[in-house]
Formats: C-alpha cells, structure tokens, sequence
C-alpha cells in the first residue's frame, strides 16, 4: 500500500517531534485530515525566530492579487513552518484566521 506525501510528512513530523511540548500540535489531525489542511510558511530572519520564540503571532501577506493562502487557510490547519533556503524547523495550529478586502481608499 502506497502512503500518500500527506500522511508521510504527517508521520514524519510526528516523530521528529514526539516527546516535545509540540507534540499537541497534532491533537486530532489524523482523524480530521480531510478538513484540516496543511500549508508550508516560508520565512526570513528576525521573523522566523520571532514566530518560533512566540514574540510574532501574526503574519499578515498584503498584495493586489488575491491568490493563496488567501482564503485558503483556515482555523484548526497545519502550518509547517521553514527557513527561507532552509530547513523545516517548526509546526503550529492555526488558531484565528482573519481576511480583509481593503477598498483602495484605505
């Protein structure tokens, strides 16, 4: 039986991660796998370090064309998070998910 790249990266990050505080982080993603998705976060220094030590807890993307993660991301997903030319060095749940279309007056 072939294990699809979801369920090996599941299984991946579960065991690079088990016995850590992080391990809640895949409280009931195996059971809600088809309405939780999984997204990759990919950063640059301060802000990977501020997002890993807790100082950054929000990330906001402005741009004209709305493309993903916008409105792609949901409340309960998966973000993996990266070095930017670097490796994977971090997951979290996604808590609150917010989306703004600002009028060109603003």
């Amino acid at each position: 039986m072939q294990t699809s790249w979801v369920d090996s990266l599941l299984q991946q990050l579960e065991r690079k991660i088990a016995g850590t505080p992080l391990f809640h982080t895949f409280d009931g993603i195996q059971e809600n796998i088809l309405s939780n998705g999984i997204h990759l976060a990919v950063f640059v220094e301060p802000y990977l370090s501020f997002v890993l030590e807790g100082k950054k807890t929000v990330e906001s993307r402005f741009s004209l064309n709305r493309h993903a993660p916008y409105e792609q991301v949901r409340d309960g997903d998966l973000l993996v998070l990266k070095k930017s030319g670097g490796p994977i060095c971090g997951v979290c749940r996604v808590s609150n998910v917010w989306y703004y279309r600002l009028d060109p007056s603003s």
